[in-house]
């Protein structure tokens, strides 16, 4: 069974949050509320052969505003296991398409026949003219018993009087569903999140302190999406149905901002005795994009494992804004597997 750290303990505190920012998040709980899953094709096998899973691919049209509800798709579960769950979502808004830009929504939900072990992930995030984006997500998925799950992807742009109204996008999609091991483990999105950055303001919106041993060999990938929104108006920055944005600090120019995402190795003494840097990356969101979903996907190795006992893994974000940033926890994701050297 997948674990979440709690200090020297880990347990399982899955709390994927449904929240109602947007119009688009709450279309898509009325799927998963309501959705009976139709009978499903078969999935085609992984075709790495890594790990024994399955994989979806599938190509579909949205025309704005719409709401296209993809095929779905079943795999086979057993009691106790976790799974890994992935999406990857590719677009683009065509050149001379109505509309400088067009708002964008995805989430992968999976549910027993019953309406048991109900999860589901998503974002969001506006497309620019000719501006091609591939968007990301991930959740680590706990069965209650054996039998099949079933999955099914959702991609919205529902608004009526959007200026983009008419466009039409193509979208490739894949998601897949693989076993992981004991040792995977997710940092909860909703103990740190939803988060308001100011600008000039660095806060961890991952933070946790691992038992070393747990990290085996000292390997470890990190797959995490950072969801944010950009305090350029108040509408959009909505979550658990209020807005983070305030009317007095909002900005025009939108947010530049810096991710960075590092594993210290902690001594006897609590203090950093090594160190591994796995990300610094910058991004700038503008009033146009308003909205990101920023994946990551790192690989490392610890430098000196024998120093210490613990390791805090941090995910920071820092805002030179100058516009407040909002870091969504619905649409956030932190999953770690040890992986081996």
């Amino acid at each position: 069974m997948a674990r979440t750290p709690d200090g020297a303990r880990r347990r399982r505190r899955l709390r994927w949050a449904l929240s109602a920012f947007t119009v688009v998040i709450l279309l898509v709980i009325a799927v998963v509320v309501l959705w009976k899953p139709d009978v499903p094709g078969p999935i085609p096998p992984n075709p790495t052969g890594e790990h024994e899973g399955t994989q979806v691919s599938e190509s579909v049209s949205l025309t704005v505003p719409e709401t296209v509800r993809t095929t779905s798709a079943s795999f086979p579960v057993s009691a106790g296991e976790t799974y890994l769950l992935r999406f990857s979502v590719e677009t683009v808004k065509p050149a001379g398409s109505p509309g400088s830009a067009m708002y964008f929504g995805v989430s992968l939900a999976c549910v027993g026949p019953d309406g048991e072990d109900s999860r589901s992930i998503g974002g969001t995030q506006n497309l620019l003219q000719d501006e091609p984006v591939t968007l990301h997500n991930q959740f680590l998925y706990e069965v209650s018993g054996d039998g099949e799950r079933t999955c099914r992807l959702v991609v919205s742009s529902p608004n009526e009087n959007a200026a983009a109204k008419g466009t039409t996008v193509d979208v490739k999609i894949d998601w897949s569903a693989a076993p992981v091991g004991d040792e995977a483990f997710v940092l909860d999105s909703a103990a740190r999140l939803p988060r308001v950055v100011g600008a000039g303001e660095r806060v961890p919106a991952f933070l946790e302190e691992v038992p070393l041993e747990d990290l085996g060999t000292g390997q470890i990938q990190v797959l995490s999406t950072v969801h944010v929104t950009t305090c350029t108006i108040v509408n959009g920055s909505r979550e658990g149905g209020e807005p983070m944005c305030l009317e007095s600090e909002t900005d025009a120019r939108g947010s530049e901002y810096d991710v960075e995402l590092r594993a210290d190795v902690l001594g006897p003494d609590g203090r950093t005795c090594a160190s591994l840097s796995m990300l610094n990356d910058s991004q700038h969101v503008d009033r146009r994009t308003h909205h990101q979903m920023l994946s990551i996907d790192k690989s490392g190795e610890l430098p000196d494992i024998t120093c210490g006992d613990t390791v805090r893994i941090v995910l920071a974000v820092d805002n030179a804004g100058p516009a407040p940033l909002v870091v969504h926890g619905a649409g956030s994701s932190f999953v770690a597997v040890p992986v081996a050297p």
